[in-house]
């Protein structure tokens, strides 16, 4: 087993971990560390003081360009416009709106109609819109987004460079990318392999709508007929790549992915977190960067974007929570139940369910006294958030079914 690092050993001992995962040859290094703690301990505090205050400039510059986009869309769609979503995408241009949601299995182009327009007009710039959709590119789609061209314009704020004393490197800034592992050029075009027929476009269902402003407008609409396996098919090799790599079973990958985006490989929620596994840059990002890279990477979403690079992620910081954070739990479904519900909540909400404190050690001891049945209702009953009680549920649920579609 690899020695842990000093900082991995600070931050398990701040939450109470350290006790449960580091074998006796490997604490008896904190005498060393100990000593750096006490010497370096204000520089440290500092720095990641510092850290802290970056990223929280991050989500109010990300929070502010959001709701100023918001606000830009009020006049033609009124005040509360559908925006992110986990398992839809959803695009604004000038006078459009495109939108692809992939639990419903529905895309959906409404085009607002300029005075002078007619019909036949708007129906066909409606229809070439939705041919669009389907055709463009990764690169396409961030370069149209306003929310990411604000960010991207903005001077981006860079993380505080770790005390030199640190046995880490110097932390690059948030602007800075780790290596894409892109190897081949599939889902350039992130939802052509949705694509309906030439045919079901040019028959999609029509109807004109007044939209909330009053302002006149067509809407075409088209099912997208596609199995959940179809819609996992573009991802399948990199999952099944990361499943053997970390020792996740493929049907858990695939469920946290069908509960976190649907398979929507462009997904964005508001707070922010992006691609199919959903992953926040400011929180599992930067676990997943310090491990694979050996420095905290604020990822952008660009690279998130990438499913190859989103399922490296995710798988890996899956691998983390079992295998560092809630390394203690000895039971391997209990281990699973709780790696999920952390995957969704974090380590320190789902000490939270067991001893009312973000302990994860003292909740890793309580949980060792349960069953998994135990562990699981628990769960379902006591996490702080009514989103992750249902999570955890669905992404049960949904396990269950690859597995037995896995054979």
């Amino acid at each position: 087993m690899k020695q842990l690092s000093r900082r991995a050993i600070l931050h398990l001992c701040s939450v109470g971990l350290l006790s449960s995962v580091v074998p006796v040859r490997q604490a008896l290094a904190l005498t060393d560390f100990q000593r750096w703690q006490t010497e370096k301990g204000t520089d440290f505090e500092r720095w990641q003081a510092q850290r802290d205050a970056d990223i929280e400039r991050y989500h109010r510059q990300y929070t502010a360009a959001f709701e100023q986009f918001k606000k830009s869309l009020e006049p033609d769609w009124g005040k509360t416009p559908d925006t992110k979503s986990r398992s839809a995408w959803i695009d604004y241009q000038s006078g459009v709106r495109r939108r692809l949601d992939f639990e419903k299995g529905q895309a959906d182009v409404t085009v607002i109609q300029p005075p002078g327009e007619t019909m036949e007009q708007t129906v066909a710039r409606a229809r070439a819109q939705m041919q669009a959709m389907f055709e463009s590119r990764r690169q396409e789609f961030l370069q149209r987004d306003p929310v990411e061209r604000q960010l991207a314009a903005l001077s981006q704020p860079g993380l505080a460079p770790q005390p030199s004393s640190t046995p880490q490197a110097s932390t690059p800034p948030v602007s800075q990318t780790p290596p894409s592992t892109t190897t081949h050029t599939a889902l350039e075009r992130p939802f052509e392999h949705l694509k309906p027929a030439a045919d079901e476009i040019s028959k999609a269902k029509v109807e004109q709508v007044q939209l909330p402003t009053g302002k006149p407008a067509v809407r075409v609409a088209v099912p997208v007929r596609k199995s959940l396996i179809k819609k996992r098919a573009p991802f399948l090799a990199d999952i099944r790549k990361r499943s053997s790599q970390y020792r996740v079973h493929e049907s858990l990958i695939s469920a946290v992915i069908q509960a976190e985006s649907y398979f929507n490989p462009m997904a964005t929620s508001h707070i922010p977190a992006y691609g199919l596994m959903q992953i926040v840059p400011s929180s599992a990002g930067q676990d997943v960067t310090e491990y694979l890279y050996k420095r905290q990477i604020m990822l952008s979403a660009d690279w998130l974007y990438n499913p190859e690079n989103n399922i490296l992620a995710g798988s890996t910081y899956l691998y983390l929570l079992s295998n560092r954070y809630l390394a203690g739990i000895n039971n391997p479904l209990s281990l699973q139940h709780c790696t999920v519900a952390a995957y969704n909540t974090g380590p320190g909400n789902l000490a939270r369910a067991f001893v009312g404190k973000r302990k994860v050690g003292a909740a890793i001891s309580k949980i060792n006294t349960m069953t998994p049945e135990q562990v699981y209702d628990h769960l379902r009953r006591y996490l702080p958030y009514e989103e992750t009680q249902h999570y955890i549920v669905k992404v049960s649920k949904f396990q269950k079914s690859w597995a037995e579609l896995s054979g």
